[in-house]
């Protein structure tokens, strides 16, 4: 299965574009030992150990807005890989937020086309706590999936983006069971949204721009998949203090699974 490339880390390493974003890359730089030994240890991610992988269909919103254009450009397929935050097992007692990635290829698999977007069911970091308290572990299609920090979208700062599933059926024992079935089942349809940074909170702002339909599951080797949050070749560039504290850390991480993660 086509992940869609990989190319040196370096071409990878984000141009921070203000003091907060400066202040971001080098903590992020400073911390990522502590990234690299806890996946050296865990012989895989650090967050977002588990999951699984789909392939998906990216469909443009029936009813085209002011992101028409890019709506057009993520259109065709894309790998979608839905996930824990902290557990490999859903532990009810333990509040943990779920994750959402996924890769457009659009119509072409050329490596700087490609886009990445990370979210979680987390509105923004001041929110974590909570929002980890409030998500609904025991299944993927019944959590809202946040990009957790502003993004500047097609040169447009401060917006903020969003993935909602359009239903939250899906029968199984447990979250994976669930989604798989639910892909099976034809039901797995989420939609990418996106509001201004300030007008997030008002259900009204949110404009859909495409939907992810899953399609089947898939299984990549694991330890060569890197999603990474400045892979942003359709325009949506992560902006911001908190965006640019992951990306050397991402990067890091990256190297000691496949550097001692399980080669099976």
């Amino acid at each position: 299965m086509e992940t869609g490339d990989q190319p040196s880390a370096t071409q990878y390493l984000p141009k921070p574009h203000s003091l907060a974003e400066r202040l971001g890359f080098w903590t992020g730089a400073l911390i990522s030992p502590v990234f690299g030994i806890g996946s050296a240890l865990r012989r895989d991610r650090v967050f977002h150990p588990k999951g699984v992988f789909f392939e998906a269909s990216v469909v443009p919103a029936t009813t085209p807005g002011r992101y028409a254009e890019l709506a057009r450009r993520l259109a065709g397929s894309a790998l979608v890989r839905l996930s824990a935050g902290g557990w490999r097992k859903n532990r009810p007692l333990v509040p943990d937020v779920l994750g959402f990635t996924v890769r457009f290829k659009g119509e072409s698999l050329e490596p700087e086309g490609v886009q990445d977007l990370l979210l979680i069911t987390a509105r923004s970091p001041w929110t974590l706590v909570p929002d980890s308290l409030l998500t609904d572990r025991s299944n993927f299609l019944n959590n809202i999936y946040y990009g957790l920090s502003p993004f500047e979208v097609d040169g447009e700062r401060d917006k903020q983006l969003r993935v909602i599933p359009r239903d939250a059926k899906g029968e199984g024992e447990d979250r994976y069971q669930r989604i798989i079935n639910a892909v099976e089942n034809g039901n797995a349809r989420f939609d990418l949204q996106i509001s201004n940074v300030a007008n997030a909170d008002s259900t009204a702002d949110w404009e859909t721009v495409a939907s992810i339909v899953l399609r089947q599951q898939v299984e990549p080797d694991e330890q060569e998949v890197l999603f990474y949050p400045f892979r942003d070749g359709q325009s949506i560039n992560p902006q911001g203090f908190i965006h640019y504290l992951r990306a050397v850390p991402y990067l890091t991480s990256r190297y000691a699974r496949r550097r001692f993660g399980d080669k099976d």
